[in-house]
Formats: C-alpha cells, structure tokens, sequence
C-alpha cells in the first residue's frame, strides 16, 4: 500500500500468508522478529526448494519499505545461482530523485 510508514518486510509477509505451506521457515523467521540474516536464509531456501523451479512476482516495489528493498538485493545478487526467477515491477513515475530504484 502507499503509506506514508510502510511495513517492513511486506511482500515477503504476504507471500506467507498466500503460500504458508511453502513458506513455512520463512513464516517462522518473520514472526521471531525478522532478525535479517534468519529472513535472508529463509528467503533463499524456499527460492532453491525443490521440486521445481519458483517465480517470485513483487508488485509496486516502489512502495517497498527500505528492509524489503535490503531482501530484494540479497535475492537479486544470488538469482543466477537458483532455480529461481524474479518479476519486480514499479512505477518509474512514482519514483522521486533519491528512490533507492533509480
């Protein structure tokens, strides 16, 4: 959401109420106080996890708090190494001059 206080963590806390089957260790490092290496692991477990490969859309990534622009980066320096694909999408007018994006 646009908000003026964003929720840190946000897309990665609706991925695991969308898919908490799949997102269980994820879940489990958000709720014990999203210490960002636990998170980082997690993150990077369940974009390797087999049996097939994963896609992971993130939506207005312009409006991500400064935490999930930190995953973001951590998920998008390790995508060559995973089976995994990343769909980021934002509204380039949406950005101002000092958006992390630009």
């Amino acid at each position: 959401d646009d908000l003026e206080t964003r929720r840190p963590l946000g897309p990665f806390r609706d991925l695991v109420v969308a898919d908490s089957a799949h997102a269980a260790e994820l879940g489990q490092a958000l709720k014990e106080g999203g210490d960002r290496q636990r998170v980082y692991d997690a993150l990077r477990a369940e974009m390797s996890a087999p049996p097939h490969p994963v896609v992971l859309v993130v939506e207005d990534v312009h409006w991500a708090d400064e935490a999930s622009l930190d995953a973001l980066r951590f998920l998008v320096r390790r995508v060559d190494r995973l089976p995994a694909v990343l769909v980021l999408t934002y509204r380039d007018d949406e950005l101002g001059r000092e958006h992390p994006l630009r």
